[in-house]
């Protein structure tokens, strides 16, 4: 019986000290206004210009800044796991002195996975791009989606602009930049070809849904998009568009 108790007791000596030490795990993102620590227990977010200070509970798992209003002032979106429970939440701040919430929900159903910010209809109104894992009415399976919202700013909600059921290919991530420099930003897609090998494909807005503009040679490492002060890479390879193609580090 002691013997029993004792094995008990270190057990849940040792699931504390993984806890503790999972809890301190922390993973640092600088951009050019903030600065976000993140771990599991907790994650903040600093705005370097002013030193405001924001606490999220919980873990941020991705980010995007940009002027979503047309005020000349930022706004902070994120997507974060709720600390002690399953929740998946997804938030947008100011990011002014005194720090004000715009929206928050609790998107778990959905398991949001991703926030981008950036003008893809061409109206001068950055939209936010949410990464769900869902099914959808006319594709009803369960795989990762890119759906876009503006926000209204004082009933603090979000509208739907467009929730494509699926691109060309299975999407594997996705980011939003001006890829052909017209002023108006294409989706840029990591598709799943589904024989080991992945392609790039930028999406351009025609009035009420994406079209396919353009698209990079096929590849076989998967990897993730990174945003530069004025590029945007892939795997640290620098994306261009060339004579209507995605060129991936300077290879078409």
């Amino acid at each position: 019986m002691k013997n029993m108790v004792k094995g008990i007791l270190i057990g849940i000596i040792a699931l504390a000290c993984c806890i503790i030490i999972y809890s301190l795990k922390e993973t640092v993102y600088n951009c050019e206004s903030l600065k976000i620590s993140t771990k599991n227990a907790y994650s903040i977010i600093e705005n370097i210009k002013t030193g405001e200070q924001i606490k999220v509970n919980g873990r941020i798992i991705s980010f995007d800044i940009g002027d979503l209003n047309g005020d000349n002032m930022e706004e902070v979106g994120f997507v974060y796991k709720k600390c002690l429970s399953r929740k998946t939440m997804v938030e947008i701040l100011t990011l002014s002195t005194n720090p004000k919430l715009i929206y928050s929900g609790d998107l778990t159903d959905v398991r949001p996975w991703k926030i981008v910010f950036g003008d893809v209809t061409g109206d001068g109104v950055k939209e936010i791009a949410l990464g769900f894992v869902k099914e959808t009415p006319f594709h009803p399976v369960a795989m990762k989606r890119c759906f876009f919202y503006n926000i209204d700013f004082n009933n603090q909600k979000l509208i739907p602009v467009f929730r494509p059921s699926r691109f060309t290919r299975p999407l594997i991530d996705y980011y939003i930049w001006d890829m052909d420099g017209d002023g108006i930003s294409e989706v840029l897609v990591l598709e799943d070809m589904n024989h080991g090998n992945y392609i790039i494909g930028a999406y351009k807005w025609m009035g009420f849904g994406f079209v396919l503009d353009s698209e990079s040679r096929q590849f076989a490492e998967k990897g993730t998009f990174n945003k530069g002060d004025s590029e945007i890479s892939f795997n640290g390879k620098i994306l261009e568009y060339q004579e209507g193609k995605i060129v991936i580090g300077g290879e078409l």
